[in-house]
């Protein structure tokens, strides 16, 4: 008896795992989607030069950021006279670009052209003044006053402000807006060639990518619904031996799958790189497999600034907690399964 409860203690465990893995998947994806309205211009070496973005300001109509990172600077607050060591960001256009809304805590992010403002981190902004809503107060950095607009969860040790551009200013980060998904890549290319601007050594597109994560989480549901609709068709047809019965029961479960991927908003993303002009062109894939190779290893090499950081870790935990779900879907399935072995394991304790 005491084993019997603790298989049903194990599974209550397995169940309570699934759910929380797939509901924090599921809670992941949606910020990402929030945030992913933007390609990314990546330069290793060399950017886009301050004269180049002060005509993008002027002409523009689209959002966009280009922006740098400062690190090992010191800042000081006002009052108390604390200081701290931070990195800066400093940009040029649409802070909201660099820095996801779901990070900030209090006040605002600083608005394009709004020079004498700034905002901080949660973590500094309680090292500077032992509390975190800290927007209105002003603090130092290089020699300069800055009045605080707004607070954020992360990165920490990070401090956002509007660059005042320089000439000799090299920005070897951008962000652009877009709202298509399938266009993403033919804006960033007339955006680029609009401005004459190099080609960057990574470009990403987070549309793309928080797409196709997204239906990585909500993958357990469809294999969910697909397996319950499998059972409803099993008790309905019940194990078909004719032709007939066999093609009614495989065309059900189709019209099963597309109504359950229609009811869960599941719909396969394929990425624009991976689609060949040609599907008989078999020097596509040759390619697609180099590209994707070299990819890796420029992204293995780069030293990516903390928003990119934050992303991938974002990345990272919708992988694992999607891996999660679904391993512990697949050990279900197993455990249905292996109901005859447990029972003779049962059997075999009441015999000793």
């Amino acid at each position: 008896m005491r084993s019997l409860w603790s298989w049903y203690l194990l599974k209550a465990f397995i169940l309570a795992a699934v759910l929380f893995c797939w509901v924090h998947a599921l809670i992941i994806s949606e910020d990402m989607l929030r945030s992913a309205g933007s390609v990314s211009f990546r330069y290793g070496t060399g950017g886009i030069s301050g004269a180049a973005v002060e005509r993008m300001l002027e002409e523009e109509n689209a959002p966009f950021a280009a922006w740098l990172q400062v690190n090992g600077r010191s800042i000081k607050g006002q009052e108390f006279s604390r200081n701290a060591t931070v990195q800066i960001l400093e940009i040029a256009g649409d802070t909201d670009l660099v820095l996801p809304a779901e990070e900030l805590i209090y006040g605002f992010l600083p608005v394009r052209g709004s020079m004498d403002t700034c905002a901080i981190d949660a973590a500094t902004a309680y090292a500077l003044w032992g509390g975190m809503d800290v927007t209105g107060e002003t603090l130092i950095y290089d020699d300069r006053e800055y009045i605080i607009s707004g607070v954020f969860s992360r990165p920490q040790n990070t401090m956002l402000v509007q660059s005042r551009l320089k000439t000799d200013t090299v920005f070897p980060y951008l962000e652009l807006s877009v709202s298509d998904m399938n266009t993403a890549r033919r804006q960033s290319d007339e955006f680029r060639a609009r401005y004459s601007l190099p080609e960057p050594d990574i470009l990403t597109d987070h549309l793309e990518a928080a797409a196709m994560l997204r239906q990585l989480a909500l993958l357990p549901a469809l294999l969910a619904t697909v397996l319950l609709f499998w059972r409803i068709l099993r008790m309905i047809f019940g194990k078909p031996v004719s032709s007939l019965g066999r093609a009614g029961f495989i065309t059900a479960m189709a019209a099963g799958i597309l109504m359950a991927s229609w009811a869960i908003g599941f719909s396969p993303v394929i990425p624009a790189a991976a689609i060949p002009g040609r599907w008989s062109d078999f020097s596509f894939w040759s390619g697609f497999v180099e590209d994707m190779a070299e990819r890796i290893r420029l992204s293995r090499a780069f030293a990516w600034p903390a928003p990119d950081l934050l992303r991938l870790q974002m990345r990272h935990s919708l992988l694992f907690y999607s891996g999660g779900s679904l391993f512990g879907f697949v050990i279900g399935i197993l455990w249905k399964r292996g109901k005859g072995l447990r029972d003779g394991i049962f059997d075999t304790e009441k015999n000793l």
